[in-house]
């Protein structure tokens, strides 16, 4: 699965292991440079796999020597989350806060206990930080969930100093977390329990409250939340409601509710059919603008509480909340100098920050600029020909100098062709960036409807556009101070009249897109393929949106690209140096 341009040879110092939901491994070298980096969903092909990364440590382990590194995990260990539990309880006592009921934490305890004991199914289990039964050696780390992506988030940076947030649902009991970094010292200096700051709490309930998967499509309603203005009845109603939810003895605390082991279906079921009761008179866009203008109010209080505006220089973000890119983009309107979000911010990511800290620990190391995130397995000519044979499917191959299979994409996408592109190694994290991605020309204002309807996805969600870097301020405002971080599809900008006249299916309702900003050395096959499309259309933009089956994961192997190209009917696949047309294309 290794193959030409991966170094196997990459020295590892550290490995870090997220087992929450969005499992996943990362390897880092003693600075800290990312060397592996992938996700567990990508193997076992269940989207936000939970649980310990098994096959993304048995792959890892086929290609580096991980004897030698020191192993980590992005969770507090026993003795520490014991003393984080009595201060949840002893704090939402002292507060008058919603704690989750003893009796429920102790009997979830004793049902993991008895899984682990008894049973040994350790598989799953949440608790336990336990790796001997697949690394067969200890952990030699246990780090604050938080501090993890904090840690993520302003090593990566580049920032000499930065201010650092984490936001999420929950993670070691806490949900938020501000802090400072300075050269290569890194501290949490504010910690708030889960019942203290609730809004990614109340994002992940009203996700669930409007028919959505709470964990998987909370970017759904970001995108329903910019086809309506928030109604100022409806956010004190809500303010109101989630009071309610989060006093102490609270019986209908309905985040607990929701993620209640083997209640979680019964409990949904009773939100939406609150929904109809209490908030009935509402649209679904008006619900979710309302919660959307919620999540931004009270995290930019959150960040205005703690950062004064003479000291807004440089913040770095991570954590699920920053998933958020209209969130982001009201952070950076705070008036921070410079801005940078974690590609992977969701809990993915706090495996990368584990192996961070537990190589910072050996060798401290100040922050470095983070050039990219294709850290995943890349597979050899070889390989994609034999897919591509087994598939029967016709293709030719395409190589040489002067970049020839680029140039014929580029008259392809010019041609109106749909083309699935998959290429090198698998990006890290949420987005796809050229590597495993569906590209499409932005001209075509009504490609938001059909496009999304061919590949089985919700009609309202907006395409984010790929655009060459030299023209990023030619096509987006405000850019200035956060051009790093649009390398990696993390936040929303409003869009200049050239763009919206240019590249119309890129343009979301609200005025703003969602770009990745591309660079020759980045990522060449993928810069020369819109280089050469922009020569011939005299626009620096394409759709790219991840390459897929509706509701999987983003595709790892060319069996699955094979696969989803053929399910999406797709006009043509470019896989590796190998070109396959499809005789059956519609014209457009």
């Amino acid at each position: 699965m290794l193959a030409q341009g991966q170094e196997s040879s990459a020295k590892v110092k550290a490995a870090g292991i997220n087992k929450s939901h969005g499992s996943s491994l990362c390897l880092v070298d003693e600075n800290g440079k990312p060397v592996f980096c992938a996700s567990e969903e990508r193997f076992t092909r269940q989207k936000l796999q939970r649980g310990m990364p098994h096959k993304t440590f048995a792959l890892a382990s086929q290609s580096y020597d991980l004897d030698r590194s020191k192993l980590a995990i992005g969770r507090l260990p026993t003795n520490k989350r014991i003393a984080r539990e009595l201060q949840y309880y002893v704090q939402g006592s002292r507060k008058r806060h919603f704690t989750i009921p003893l009796t429920n934490r102790l009997s979830e305890v004793a049902q993991f206990w008895f899984r682990k004991k008894i049973l040994r199914d350790r598989q799953f289990h949440r608790l336990s930080v336990d790796t001997r039964y697949f690394t067969n050696r200890p952990l030699d780390f246990g780090f604050d969930h938080h501090l993890c992506h904090m840690a993520s988030a302003y090593y990566c940076s580049g920032f000499d100093e930065a201010a650092v947030v984490s936001i999420d649902g929950v993670g070691d009991l806490f949900s938020a977390a501000v802090g400072k970094g300075v050269g290569p010292k890194l501290e949490m200096e504010h910690g708030y329990h889960q019942s203290e700051h609730i809004t990614g709490q109340a994002y992940e309930i009203v996700t669930a409250m409007l028919g959505f998967d709470p964990d998987r499509h909370p970017g759904k309603v970001t995108g329903l939340a910019a086809c309506a203005d928030p109604p100022p009845e409806l956010v004190d109603a809500f303010d109101n409601w989630f009071s309610d939810q989060y006093k102490a003895g609270a019986k209908d605390n309905w985040f607990h509710l929701i993620h209640q082991t083997g209640n979680e279906s019964e409990n949904i079921h009773r939100l939406r059919k609150l929904r109809q009761e209490r908030f009935g008179k509402w649209e679904r866009e008006e619900i979710a603008a309302a919660i959307q203008l919620i999540l931004e109010r009270d995290v930019l209080s959150l960040i205005e509480r703690h950062i004064p505006a003479e000291e807004r220089r440089n913040i770095a973000l991570a954590g699920g909340v920053f998933a958020n890119v209209k969130l982001n983009q009201r952070v950076k309107e705070l008036g921070f100098d410079q801005i940078f979000i974690q590609p992977a911010m969701g809990d993915e990511g706090t495996g990368f920050g584990a192996a961070l800290l537990a190589a910072h620990a050996h060798n401290p190391f100040s922050p470095y600029r983070l050039s990219d995130v294709y850290l995943g397995p890349e597979f050899s000519a070889n390989e994609i020909r034999r897919c591509l044979e087994d598939a029967g499917l016709e293709y030719e191959q395409i190589s040489g100098g002067e970049w020839p299979l680029e140039q014929r994409l580029a008259e392809l996408l010019h041609q109106g062709y749909i083309i699935a592109r998959y290429q090198g190694r698998m990006e890290f994290g949420p987005r796809s960036l050229g590597n495993r991605s569906i590209l499409y020309h932005a001209q075509d204002p009504t490609a938001n409807d059909w496009l999304n309807r061919q590949l089985k996805r919700s009609e309202f969600m907006p395409f984010a556009p790929v655009t060459l870097h030299d023209h990023g301020t030619d096509c987006y405002e405000n850019l200035a101070g956060a051009e790093h971080t649009a390398e990696f599809m993390t936040m929303t900008f409003n869009v200049t009249e050239k763009m919206r006249g240019q590249s119309p299916a890129c343009v979301h309702v609200d005025g703003t897109a969602r770009p990745q900003l591309i660079r020759e050395e980045i990522n060449p096959s993928y810069y020369w393929t819109l280089k050469y499309y922009h020569e011939l259309s005299g626009i620096p933009s394409l759709i790219n949106t991840s390459l897929n089956i509706h509701e999987e994961p983003i595709v790892c192997t060319p069996a699955e690209a094979i696969q989803a190209y053929e399910s999406a009917n797709l006009d043509a696949l470019a896989i590796g140096d190998f070109l396959v047309i499809n005789k059956q294309r519609k014209a457009r």
